[in-house]
């Protein structure tokens, strides 16, 4: 497991941000109109010089495959051509990225499916966690929540460069409401300080199917596209402990435009601490069992280039990993 957290983690530090410092430089002079040819040669390199990010994509793509609506959904077995389109549409949506952060992206080109649940909770100003995925384009989200003047967006992420991200989300939109925070692992000092932004009325969003770097201890093995993966419990711990409002966000491309879509998750703001966890256990597989429902229906558009089931996968049983007993004291 440490192997594999590293590698992904690895991936995002050294690239992603000089990436994206780099595409936002050549959108801003350029437009589109010189991005994509350059993203084309972009991606063409990295195909060809990440055999591990081409093992991914396939595996993905074939575990896919297996399922009925991820037939439909692909239209042929996943071949070189194919893994080369799932990195293609990830490029692509790093472009829909910095379109948004440049509010290029308009809310006239978004869908929403039960925007009611946003703004219900949006306007009870009592803060709560949406957890979200590397499926489709969740920066959408973040910069919508600036145009429509709401709740302030923090953002949880994984890496060490959450303060360069911040700087470049300030340069590309000086007015962003959103704030990136950098968590290794959930622990009580996360907790309190995650605690006073929800008591300010503020949302917090927090990627679902990656373990934080150091928190492998915290998770738990449920079956996704036809076996057990490792997905991380601390969201829906925090939300428990926090005692706020929990949902999920996806945020789908489809042609020209973007699908928003808003769920409601388990009720975890009434549970007790003899509850907690059977109940983090059934809100962690209700959000399991949503994103392999859209990653069947819109399987390009996931996006973890690494190992995510792990080497020794099939002889992991769906259940909590690790001996630490309570999940938080």
């Amino acid at each position: 497991m440490p192997d594999r957290i590293s590698h992904w983690a690895t991936l995002e530090e050294k690239g992603v941000y000089a990436g994206l410092r780099f595409m936002l430089a050549v959108y801003r002079l350029f437009g589109r109109w010189l991005f994509v040819p350059i993203l084309y040669l972009v991606i063409g390199y990295f195909y060809l010089s990440s055999p591990h990010v081409r093992r991914a994509s396939r595996t993905y793509l074939d575990r896919v495959w297996t399922a009925e609506a991820g037939r439909r959904s692909l239209g042929r077995r996943p071949d070189r051509r194919m893994v080369y389109r799932h990195l293609l549409d990830f490029g692509y949506a790093n472009l829909d990225r910095l379109a948004s952060w440049l509010g290029d992206v308009t809310l006239a080109q978004v869908d929403y499916q039960n925007h009611e649940l946003y703004e219900a909770r949006e306007g009870a100003g009592q803060g709560g966690v949406w957890i979200t995925s590397h499926l489709g384009n969740v920066e959408a989200c973040r910069a919508l929540s600036r145009q429509r003047g709401g709740v302030p967006l923090n953002v949880l992420v994984h890496t060490h460069h959450a303060e360069n991200f911040n700087r470049l989300l300030r340069q590309a939109n000086p007015q962003t409401q959103v704030k990136l925070i950098q968590v290794s692992e959930f622990d009580m000092t996360v907790a309190i300080r995650l605690q006073e932004l929800v008591a300010a009325g503020e949302f917090i969003a927090i990627m679902g199917d990656r373990i934080p770097l150091n928190d492998e201890g915290r998770l738990i093995w449920l079956p996704f596209l036809g076996r057990p993966a490792p997905f991380p419990i601390g969201a829906f711990v925090m939300a428990s402990v926090l005692r706020c409002p929990v949902g999920l966000i996806f945020c789908l491309r489809e042609g020209h435009r973007f699908r928003i879509l808003i769920e409601d998750s388990i009720d975890l703001s009434t549970v007790s601490r003899r509850e907690r966890q059977r109940a983090v256990e059934r809100a962690v597989a209700h959000y399991v069992s949503r994103l392999e429902w859209y990653c069947q229906r819109y399987p390009l558009q996931w996006y973890n280039f690494f190992d995510f089931w792990g080497d020794k996968t099939d002889r992991r049983p769906p259940t909590l990993a690790g001996d630490r007993g309570e999940l938080l004291p």
